[in-house]
């Protein structure tokens, strides 16, 4: 049910609260637009009152997967036991010195993964309460975005089907299958007991490979955060840059409708020889300009940025301080092992990284690009028009008093010189939402640059290096 013409979203809750059309939420509120209720245990109705986070499951409030406390006790957990064990281990059954040895080589063996697990759960929490300031009923930045739409009955909607998309139960399902992989292709693993004596550097007793297995749980936990993260974090943001493909619930697309009617006013006046002011012709107010429409829009572009360079910047750091381990080995070989699987997995995270910050700008770019292109289109007929006018009235002198308010053609001229200025004006609009191409350019450079550590096995073979 819209918003009726001249309602107001004051008048539209008030009568969705005395009818229920859409039923209500688990806290009683009316919804004002219709909504599924997949989770009981949270549903809210979606709408200016909502409680600060009153859509946010009890698990998500724990904090676990987005907050340090308490997501790294679990990593430290499943990491750290092996980093003091086995050590601990080889000290109880007459080794002591090896411990340090055996130290070192379990340390740099695992922290990689607590590394991992700590800049995933600052992004991920960043993501989450950007999300929320941004795009909640109850955010504290989202008049920029709001602006994005017609009216607020449209913006509430958008905000429910994002979370739709982007915490959607699906995901844990399959992060769960990705955990569930890991954990068997591991355990497997573990039934080959020879090869677990051969990583041993004196004889200690085969049941001490349960470290293992805990480390391993932790390695299916990881994999089960980045896929619930990349899944859910892939499916909002391109649901964000789909709004061009539903331009009629936009502002923008209503400023063009509003110069459309303008022109068509003038055209009436010209072909009926009546005052411009005299036309019945309505204008739609609410329509925003280009400026505002991107005020709004480049925040979500910048969102996207960050989210893409800080993954960039995390996978070339992680990258080098593998690279540089392996070159000077300072391991002794023990990360030999790992350096091409993470070398592959960082170029993944980059690769992923350009797309997050592309790709979901794309549906947003194209309805930019079409709103800049029918613009010209329309002040370039508007220029026509009155230029039709200013010849016409060369021979009657009297036709600009008729239609218009101008004394002179030279009054009409000025109009009309104004109007090709901002056809200039307008060629220059930028139709990406954040600084593109100067920032992706700026993207570019620095996603490529883990290349060199990349194929320095490549060179070193080939005896280039």
């Amino acid at each position: 049910m819209p918003l009726k013409k001249e309602e107001s979203m004051e008048e539209y809750i008030k009568r969705m609260d005395e009818t229920k059309p859409y039923g209500v939420g688990f806290k009683g509120k009316a919804c004002l637009f219709p909504q599924k209720n997949k989770f009981p245990s949270y549903y809210c109705a979606v709408r200016p009152d909502m409680p600060y986070q009153g859509d946010w499951s009890a698990f998500r409030k724990t904090g676990i997967g987005w907050k340090l406390n308490p997501t790294l006790y679990i990593a430290f957990f499943f990491f750290f036991l092996p980093i003091l064990g086995y050590p601990l281990f080889y000290v109880l059954y007459g080794y002591p010195e090896l411990f340090w040895e055996v130290f070192w080589k379990r340390f740099l063996l695992n922290i990689p993964f607590i590394i991992i697990v700590t800049f995933f759960t600052k992004l991920i929490g960043y993501i989450i309460s950007t999300i929320d300031d941004l795009i909640k009923p109850y955010g504290k930045k989202k008049e920029p975005i709001q602006l994005l739409f017609i009216d607020e009955l449209e913006y509430y909607k958008f905000t429910y089907k994002f979370s739709e998309k982007a915490y959607n139960g699906w995901w844990f399902i399959i992060g769960f299958l990705g955990f569930v992989s890991v954990l068997i292709f591991d355990i497997y693993s573990l039934f080959n007991i020879n090869s677990f004596r051969e990583t041993l550097l004196a004889p200690i007793p085969d049941w001490t490979i349960i470290l293992e297995f805990i480390k391993y749980i932790g390695i299916g936990f990881v994999i089960f955060q980045l896929i619930m993260f990349f899944v859910a974090i892939i499916y909002g943001l391109f649901y964000i840059g789909n709004l061009g493909a539903d331009p009629e619930v936009l502002s923008i697309n209503e400023y063009n409708k509003m110069i459309s009617s303008i022109i068509n006013r003038v055209s009436e006046a010209l072909k009926n020889k009546t005052k411009i002011s005299e036309s019945e012709t309505e204008l739609e107010l609410y329509g925003r300009t280009f400026y505002e429409f991107q005020r709004g829009n480049r925040i979500i572009g910048e969102f996207l940025f960050n989210i893409s360079i800080m993954l960039i910047i995390f996978s070339l750091a992680f990258e080098i301080g593998v690279w540089l381990i392996s070159i000077f080995q300072l391991t002794q070989g023990v990360l030999s092992q790992w350096f091409f699987i993470f070398s592959i997995l960082s170029f993944i995270f980059i690769c992923l990284s350009l797309g997050i910050f592309i790709l979901p700008q794309i549906y947003i770019h194209g309805l930019l690009k079409k709103f800049k292109n029918n613009l010209i289109d329309s002040f370039s007929i508007f220029v026509s028009r009155l230029e039709y006018l200013y010849y016409e009235s060369m021979i009657n002198h009297h036709i600009l008093s008729i239609v218009g308010e101008w004394n002179s053609r030279q009054d009409l001229l000025k109009d009309i010189e104004r109007i090709e200025k901002n056809i200039e004006k307008i060629k220059d609009y930028g139709t990406w939402s954040y600084d593109f191409p100067g920032k992706i350019r700026n993207v570019i450079f620095v996603g490529l640059s883990p290349i060199i550590p990349f194929i320095q096995p490549f060179l070193e073979n080939l005896g280039i290096i």
